[in-house]
């Protein structure tokens, strides 16, 4: 049996944080008061970090065994879930009215103490994982029963997905006289007593049938055969889905099920990010309302008409919102339903209007949509509606940008994906890039995008 595998090293982990958060408390009490011999209440402060850092982690996924390899890429995550852990803590402190009683220097020493040494577990991880890796350590090894196109499909997506992770050990069929005698370069080595016995040998973590759902009597006959040795047996999916991204099952009435979409955001990341919209934007606004007040006065100034454009678009669940913009165009009256795009050298666009939108300093009314909780910060950036309804005709997954609430900024626009629209690639690759986001989204990832928006995303050649 096989100590080394992905589960047990992401469980010792979650311990060893939970060891390190305790150590990081007691080289504080060292380093502040000269002892380590903590009082009832830092002891009391110390397991309910524990308890804050489990649940952050988690939501932070910084448990994921693809990511612990890549300790440049998981640090600024983790420094941001302990940051959480510290100020949620100290948010129960101020609402308690207990933070009198806790030393602000200890709290800060901690603080640096706990992610040094989280930081420092983590890379040790990543070291230990390269060096099993290298041996083969952390290989599954995993023996394929079914030999036929099921087989087939199967094998090959293990070789060209499961690189690094999975070991191929073999392949068997009972119909061996009716199926190919190897598939990818992989020999089929016998029938179903032949892989008994080399489960017996120890040589197999997994075994996967291979075969049509629809042969229910030659799977029960499998199951029951393969019910005699301690191994996992797992069913591989038919063809359908290989097409949608893996969710895993659940269980409902005793039945699973696998699951093909899910919600984009779990209730605690939908929190998450409403909290991280509203507090943002709020400073943003406060920081930035003489610049809001100049531009509005600019705009009085170079053509008649009201500061704001307001257009009807598009929202989360494809709900119909008003978006804040400055005008940036000659006040005419329009038809809505024929909303033709911003082009280069468009003559509706006045002078102050064009500098505004090459700065994209037309789009800074949308944080009170924000406030408004029609958008968010970061998300796919809302298409008039005709537009949007054009663009869906093209490709079925661009309705799906809906799932999430529309964004000033987002990850398609920080790749040079924005501004008009010459041909259908161009809408290909936006939905490409919001797509990924809503999949991958975090907290981290929405930072990310605003720091880089900060350096790149306000002005583009396309911008006009």
């Amino acid at each position: 049996m096989n100590l080394v595998s992905q589960p047990i090293l992401t469980g010792f982990l979650r311990l060893g944080d939970l060891m390190m958060v305790v150590l990081a408390a007691l080289m504080a009490h060292l380093v502040r008061f000269g002892d380590i011999d903590l009082s009832a209440n830092y002891s009391i402060v110390v397991l309910l970090v524990c308890l804050i850092a489990a649940h952050v982690f988690q939501m932070f996924r910084l448990y994921e065994f693809g990511e612990l390899s890549r300790f440049l890429f998981q640090a600024p995550k983790l420094f941001l879930a302990w940051t959480v852990v510290i100020l949620v803590l100290l948010t129960i402190g101020f609402l308690t009215k207990t933070s009198e009683d806790y030393s602000r220097i200890w709290v800060l020493i901690f603080f640096v103490f706990g992610f040094v040494g989280l930081a420092l577990l983590r890379f040790g991880v990543k070291q230990q994982i390269r060096r099993w890796q290298a041996n083969g350590r952390l290989l599954r090894k995993v023996a394929v029963l079914g030999a036929g196109e099921h087989g087939e499909r199967l094998v090959h997506h293990l070789l060209v997905r499961g690189t690094g992770s999975v070991q191929l050990v073999g392949i068997f069929d009972d119909r061996r006289t009716r199926v190919q005698s190897n598939i990818e370069g992989y020999p089929v080595r016998g029938d179903t007593e032949d892989l008994l016995a080399l489960v017996r040998e120890k040589k197999v973590d997994q075994i996967i049938i291979a075969l049509p759902w629809s042969a229910e009597s030659r799977i029960f006959a499998v199951l029951r055969r393969l019910r005699t040795v301690p191994i996992d047996v797992r069913l591989s999916p038919e063809r359908v889905a290989y097409r949608f991204p893996s969710h895993g099952f659940s269980e409902l009435s005793g039945i699973s099920l696998l699951n093909v979409f899910e919600k984009p955001l779990s209730p605690w990341q939908v929190l998450l990010k409403e909290a991280e919209d509203r507090v943002l934007a709020l400073l943003i606004l406060v920081f930035i309302s003489p610049l809001l007040l100049t531009i509005a006065i600019l705009i009085k100034l170079d053509s008649p008409g009201p500061v704001l454009f307001r257009q009807q678009r598009f929202g989360f669940n494809k709900e119909v919102f008003t978006v804040y913009k400055f005008r940036t165009m000659h006040h005419v009256p329009h038809d809505e339903s024929a909303v033709p795009q911003a082009r280069l050298n468009d003559p509706r666009i006045t002078r102050l209007g064009s500098f505004l939108r090459r700065a994209s300093l037309d789009e800074l009314p949308q944080f009170f949509n924000v406030l408004q909780g029609t958008m968010s910060i970061v998300g796919p950036r809302p298409h008039a509606m005709v537009h949007d309804e054009e663009f869906a005709a093209l490709m079925d997954e661009y309705l799906a940008r809906h799932n999430v609430k529309p964004g000033i900024t987002g990850w398609a626009q920080i790749n040079g994906y924005r501004g008009e629209i010459e041909k259908d690639e161009d809408v290909i690759m936006r939905v490409q890039h919001d797509l990924y986001y809503i999949e991958n989204w975090s907290l981290w990832f929405d930072l990310r995008i605003i720091i880089l928006t900060v350096f790149k995303g306000f002005v583009h050649q396309k911008a006009y």
